[in-house]
C-alpha cells in the first residue's frame, strides 16, 4: 500500500512538473513571437477550449500590442471574404464595381486566430499561406489587384489525435508549437514577464556557429515532413532567445530551448546528453528541460561557475557535438519508418480531400459550401441572391439601355439576366458502416468468431474518429440473425460479442439476404455500408431454411447480383485453409474484392476492412 502510494505522489509530481514546463514554455513563446512577429510565421497552438487557453491569447493579445490588429475567423470562411471582392451595396448605389478589403488585408501587420484550424480546408490554408509567404493577397474581383497582407497566425488545434491536424501547407508555416492540453489552472496565475527587447533588429545580429546550424539542418531533415523553413525558424527562435537572456552568441541552452519550441517535443536529446557528462558539470535542478527553458544568466546565479572563459566555450561545444551524434543515430533509425510516416501521412491527406467521415455525396443540398457554379447542382435549386448580383452588377452600364419595361415605361434599378444565376454547391459527406457477416457454422467456427471478435474491437477503437459504425451478422443452423446492430459503442459490442455461438448448417442465403437488407437500411439514414463477408465454402440452407445445395445456390447467386447491382461496397474474405472456387465465384458475382486469410487473425482483417472503409470514402 505504501509502495502505490508513493508510486501515486512521484506520478503527480511528474505531472505538476510538466505542467509547469509546458506554462513556461508557452510563455517563453510568446515572447518570441512578439519580438520576431511575422519572420517566425506563427503558434500551431494545440489545445481545446478552456481558461487556460483564454489566459495564453489574452497575454499573447497583450505581448503583440492592444492597438494592432487581432482578427478571428473560422474555417468556414469563403475566399472572397478572405481575400475580398466585389461589394454588391456600394456597387449598386454607384453603378460600377466597388471592391471590398478582405480579412487578409484587413489584418495587416497583425495577428490572424484561427479556430478549429483542424477543420480549414486545404483550398483556405493554402490561400492564407501564399499571402503569408508574399505579404499580399489578391482580391477575388478581376482587375482589383493585390493588397498588402503581412501578419502572423494563431492556428487553434483542437484534434484528438495526430489525424486530425492543420494542413500541412499552413503547419509548415508556423514556427513555433504550443501544447496547452497538460497546463493546470493555477499555474496561469504566475505573472508573465515583458520581454527586454522590443524588435527583432536587436536579435539579428547573433551569432551561430557551423556546428549549431548543422545540429538544426540535422535535426530537420530527421523528421519527414519538414522542409528548409524549420531550418530558418529554427535558427530565428535561437537568436531570439539568446537575445533575450542578453547574449550575443547562441550558446548549449538557446538551442535547446529553440529545438523544445520549434519541433513540438522536449528535448530528450538535451536530457541524454546532461546525463552523459561529468555529474559536477550538471545544472543543480532535477529537471534538466527546465534548465535549458531558463535564461543562462539565471542558471549562472543559481550555481556559480568556477571555469574560465574557455573552459566554458567547450563545454558548449561538447553539448552540441552530442546532441549533433545522437541526431544522426536518431536519423538512421528514422530512415525506415519514415516511408511509413510518408504513406500514412498520404493516407491522411486523401482521406481528408473527401472527408474523413464517409464518401461525398455529388449534388448534395446541404453540408460544406464547395463554391459557386452557373449550373443548378439539383433540380430544384434556387440561384444564391449575393452571389447572383455580385455576377449581375459590373455589367449595369452597358445593359442601361435594355433595361426600360415595356409595360410601364421605368428603368429598372438592376438588370439580371438568367446568365447571371449562379448557385451554390455543397460537399457532404456520410457516414460508413461496416456490416460484419460472419459464417458461424462447421468446426473452426469458434477460431472464426475469435478472430472476428477481436477484429471489431480493434476497428471500433477508430470509429469516433471516423464517424462509422460497426454491425455484426451470424449466420448458423437453418438461418441468419443480426447479433450486433450497427453501433459505434465498444461496450454495447463486447457485450454482444460474447454472447456469440457456433457450429451447424450454412444458411449462406439466408446470410446474404439479410446483410442486403441491412445495407439498404443504413443507405437510407445517410450512411455508406461496406459488407465484409467470411466464409469458407458455399452453402446447403436455401431461404426456405431446407437443406437443399442447389436451390441454395441459386438463391446466393441472385442476392449476390441484387448486391452487385444496388452498387453496394463488398468484400469478400475467403477464411478456409486453402482457398476455394466457389467463394472467388461468388465475389465476382457481388462485385467484391476477393482476399484469401487462411491464417487470418484480428490485427490483419482490422487493416484490411479499415484499408477498404477508407478507400470507400474517395
Amino acid at each position: 500500500m505504501a509502495d502505490a502510494l508513493s508510486k501515486h505522489d512521484e506520478d503527480m509530481e511528474a505531472l505538476i512538473l510538466r505542467s509547469q514546463t509546458a506554462w513556461d514554455k508557452a510563455l517563453l513563446s510568446a515572447k518570441i513571437l512578439a519580438v520576431a512577429g511575422s519572420r517566425i510565421g506563427g503558434i500551431h497552438l494545440r489545445c481545446r477550449a478552456s481558461p487556460v487557453r483564454n489566459a495564453f491569447l489574452s497575454h499573447l493579445q497583450h505581448l503583440s500590442g492592444m492597438e494592432k490588429k487581432w482578427i478571428r475567423i473560422n474555417p468556414q470562411i469563403s475566399s472572397s471574404r478572405l481575400c475580398g471582392g466585389l461589394d454588391i451595396s456600394a456597387t449598386a448605389k454607384a453603378g460600377y464595381p466597388v471592391c471590398e478589403n478582405g480579412v487578409l488585408h484587413q489584418v495587416n501587420e497583425g495577428t490572424l486566430v484561427i479556430a478549429l484550424a483542424e477543420k480549414l480546408e486545404a483550398s483556405t490554408a493554402a490561400i492564407i499561406s501564399r499571402s503569408m509567404d508574399t505579404g499580399q493577397c489578391a482580391n477575388m474581383y478581376a482587375g482589383a489587384g493585390t493588397q498588402p497582407a503581412r501578419f502572423t497566425v494563431i492556428a487553434i488545434d483542437e484534434g484528438l489525435d495526430s489525424s486530425e491536424t492543420i494542413p500541412p501547407a499552413l503547419n509548415d508555416r508556423l514556427g513555433l508549437v504550443v501544447d496547452l492540453n497538460e497546463v493546470a489552472w493555477h499555474h496561469t496565475a504566475i505573472p508573465p514577464e515583458e520581454p527586454n527587447i522590443t524588435h527583432w533588429s536587436m536579435c539579428e545580429d547573433a551569432e551561430v556557429s557551423p556546428q549549431t546550424l548543422e545540429l538544426f539542418a540535422t535535426l530537420t531533415g530527421a523528421f519527414p515532413g519538414n522542409s528548409m523553413r524549420a531550418l530558418l525558424h529554427l535558427v530565428t527562435v535561437a537568436k531570439t532567445v539568446a537575445a533575450l537572456d542578453g547574449k550575443k552568441t547562441v550558446e548549449a541552452s538557446h538551442a535547446a530551448t529553440a529545438i523544445a519550441l520549434c519541433l513540438g517535443f522536449l528535448p530528450q536529446l538535451i536530457e541524454q546528453a546532461e546525463e552523459n557528462n561529468d555529474p559536477a558539470s550538471k545544472s543543480s535542478s532535477d529537471d534538466p528541460v527546465q534548465d535549458s527553458l531558463q535564461p543562462q544568466s539565471e542558471k549562472d546565479r543559481q550555481e556559480p561557475d568556477k571555469r574560465g572563459p574557455d573552459d566554458e566555450d567547450s563545454k558548449n561545444q561538447l553539448d552540441l557535438q552530442q546532441l549533433l551524434d545522437m541526431a544522426v543515430e536518431k536519423q538512421k533509425a528514422s530512415d525506415l519508418s519514415g516511408l511509413n510516416m510518408a504513406t500514412a501521412a498520404t493516407t491522411r491527406d486523401s482521406r481528408a480531400s473527401s472527408g474523413k467521415s464517409g464518401m461525398a455525396k455529388s449534388g448534395a443540398r446541404r453540408g460544406r459550401p464547395l463554391g459557386m457554379v452557373n449550373i443548378p447542382p439539383y433540380p430544384d435549386a434556387r440561384p444564391d441572391i449575393a452571389a447572383t448580383i455580385r455576377t449581375a452588377a459590373p455589367w449595369q452600364n452597358l445593359r442601361k439601355n435594355k433595361a426600360v419595361v415595356a409595360d410601364t415605361g421605368t428603368t429598372r434599378r438592376l438588370s439580371i439576366f438568367t446568365s447571371d444565376f449562379r448557385y451554390k454547391r455543397y460537399k457532404h459527406a456520410t457516414r460508413s458502416a461496416a456490416i460484419f457477416v460472419v459464417d458461424a457454422s462447421g468446426s473452426t467456427a469458434l477460431e472464426r468468431l475469435g478472430e472476428t471478435k477481436g477484429a471489431i474491437e480493434l476497428l471500433l477503437a477508430n470509429c469516433y474518429i471516423r464517424r462509422d459504425e460497426v454491425s455484426l451478422i451470424t449466420f448458423r443452423d437453418v438461418a441468419a440473425e443480426i447479433t450486433l446492430e450497427p453501433t459505434r459503442s465498444l461496450v454495447r459490442a463486447k457485450r454482444a460479442l460474447s454472447e456469440m455461438a457456433g457450429g451447424g448448417p450454412t444458411p449462406l442465403a439466408s446470410a446474404m439476404k439479410l446483410a442486403f437488407q441491412t445495407a439498404l437500411n443504413v443507405r437510407r439514414k445517410g450512411y455508406t455500408p461496406v459488407i465484409v463477408l467470411l466464409t469458407d465454402g458455399s452453402g446447403n440452407i436455401d431461404l426456405g431454411g431446407q437443406p437443399n445445395r442447389k436451390t441454395a445456390a441459386q438463391d446466393t447467386d441472385i442476392l449476390a447480383r441484387q448486391i452487385s447491382m444496388a452498387g453496394i461496397k463488398s468484400i469478400c474474405i475467403d477464411v478456409a485453409r486453402r482457398p476455394r472456387q466457389a467463394v472467388v465465384e461468388l465475389a465476382n458475382t457481388m462485385g467484391a474484392e476477393y482476399c484469401a486469410l487462411p491464417n487470418a487473425n484480428a490485427t490483419n482483417m482490422s487493416q484490411l476492412v479499415n484499408r477498404h472503409m477508407e478507400n470507400s470514402k474517395t
